[in-house]
């Protein structure tokens, strides 16, 4: 993909012979216009600008020096600058140009990989400060006194980088629409384009805005019982104050996850710019024959449903490991009688994981995710049907037998638990699945109200490292004109 695909592709428009804008031959000729796009879209000039009145005769192709102009002329229409393309300025043509933006699935596909790349700083950026931050969440962790005041003021910050997102979203709808039907410097434009729909960026805001209310349900249930969970933090910091290195762990977990996102947008980007030079049937006298266009393979596309979930899968491997690795350290430094003499526990952990269970935290890391919602859904419609006694109660009892049979089985023993009980007693992924799941019910209501109080105090820090990123590149691209390497947030 990397050899056959081509970055420059996902910034620049390409002309009437397949040759991008502003690219080789092509350079400071960066704007795409299209002198007939009520006849054919195939047909393109790369220009220096965007002309801003009409003119007999105003534009003219070129011949392959990319300087000479050839016979065939066009009347120039009226246009404005728009992601170094130019946006016509008269309703009726502007509509055929908006319908290939942002109707046309590959073309939109397109832009959004050109948007990612184009935003690379402050993508990057914005990784750094979620580093940063996650660094300080774990220095936090060796301080079990100031744990409650870091989870109110994370409650705080994770509702408020949700309410913002969702209001970026919404202003991002109202700048993608006046970017195209807005007056620019001395070209009217006319009218309104319903092409540009900006119902999906509402739509997208108000799941965001679902989410925080969920969110704050969440955490007014939970808050009251995070409380409970700070003596077990207190009893858990312990090996961090002994074994400050542990800290290194979750940062090497931060570090290798941000490189597979990095080579999951690569690889993504190349894929999408996979294609090969066409030919297109034209009337008209086109220098060197007939119009080229780009045309970029959909067939490669589908790799994208292998790229995108091997790359979370090793994600999730690294994520399930470095869980492991920690467990495994922890349970060494407090089981061991002479901490004094004690050797890396870290570098054991690491050793019990490749020698012993890198299959286990393999399987975990693929089938815990995996089935995460179908069994909170399948334990959800056991606890209802079971309470029914009517007629449509048993039918769907019925009918759902074999689920309930898996999830009796199997999927009931599914959770992360599991990778403490591995690194604890050395079991397989199953067994280790099935005791921590009949400790938490032997244990009652209790261990089960603070496991799930636990989990919420390690998800709201990841939602709020989470969102430090987004939140921070829609903030620049809404309200800023440039990116930081110079590239216009058009």
């Amino acid at each position: 993909m990397f050899n056959e695909g081509d970055f420059e592709r996902l910034q620049h428009w390409y002309d009437f012979r397949g040759e991008l804008c502003g690219v080789d031959g092509l350079s400071g000729k960066e704007y795409a216009y299209w002198p007939e796009p009520d006849v054919s879209m195939d047909l393109a000039i790369c220009l220096p600008g965007c002309p801003g009145n009409t003119a007999v005769g105003g534009i003219c192709l070129y011949e392959t020096d990319h300087e000479t102009e050839t016979d065939t002329c066009y009347t120039s229409y009226p246009s404005k600058p728009f992601n170094k393309m130019c946006i016509p300025a008269s309703t009726d043509v502007r509509e055929e140009v908006t319908e290939k933006l942002f109707q046309d699935v590959d073309v939109v596909v397109w832009r959004i990989m050109g948007d990612i790349l184009k935003a690379w700083d402050l993508i990057a950026l914005g990784l750094c400060i979620s580093f940063a931050l996650a660094l300080m969440f774990l220095i936090f962790f060796r301080f079990p006194s100031t744990m409650q005041y870091v989870v109110l003021v994370c409650c705080i910050l994770a509702i408020s980088f949700i309410g913002l997102l969702a209001y970026l979203v919404y202003e991002e709808a109202d700048r993608v629409y006046e970017l195209i039907n807005d007056d620019h410097d001395k070209v009217d434009m006319e009218g309104t384009d319903d092409n540009v729909d900006s119902g999906v960026y509402r739509i997208l805001c108000y799941v965001i805005c679902a989410i925080g209310a969920v969110l704050i349900l969440a955490t007014m249930i939970l808050l009251f019982s995070v409380k409970r969970t700070f003596e077990i933090l207190r009893l858990s910091a312990r090996p961090l104050k002994n074994i400050p290195m542990l800290l290194l762990v979750p940062l090497v977990e931060l570090f290798i996850g941000a490189l597979f996102v990095i080579a999951l947008a690569a690889s993504s980007m190349a894929t999408v710019t996979v294609g090969n030079i066409d030919e297109r049937d034209y009337d008209g006298d086109i220098p060197g024959g007939d119009v080229k266009v780009i045309h970029y393979h959909t067939k490669t596309r589908v790799l994208l449903m292998f790229i995108i979930p091997m790359c979370l899968w090793w994600m999730s491997i690294i994520a399930t490991s470095g869980e492991y690795i920690v467990n495994s350290a922890a349970a060494v430094w407090f089981f061991s009688k002479d901490k004094q003499i004690l050797d890396s526990p870290i570098l054991r952990g690491f050793k019990h994981l490749v020698g012993y269970h890198l299959g286990s935290v393999i399987l975990g890391s693929i089938i815990v995710p995996m089935f995460r919602i179908p069994k909170a859904v399948l334990g959800w419609a056991k606890g209802r049907l079971s309470k029914g006694r009517g007629c449509c109660t048993r039918c769907c009892g019925g009918t759902l037998i074999c689920c309930f049979a898996s999830y009796e089985n199997f999927i009931r023993y599914l959770s992360g638990d599991a990778f403490a009980f591995m690194a604890l007693w050395g079991d397989s992924f199953t067994k280790s699945s099935q005791k921590a799941y009949f400790l938490k019910s032997r244990s009652g209501h209790n261990i089960k109200e603070l496991s799930t109080a636990g989990s919420f105090t390690i998800w709201i820090f990841q939602i709020v490292i989470s969102l430090v990123t987004p939140v921070f590149v829609m903030y620049w691209v809404v309200f800023e004109k440039k990116t930081f390497a110079g590239e216009l947030t058009e």
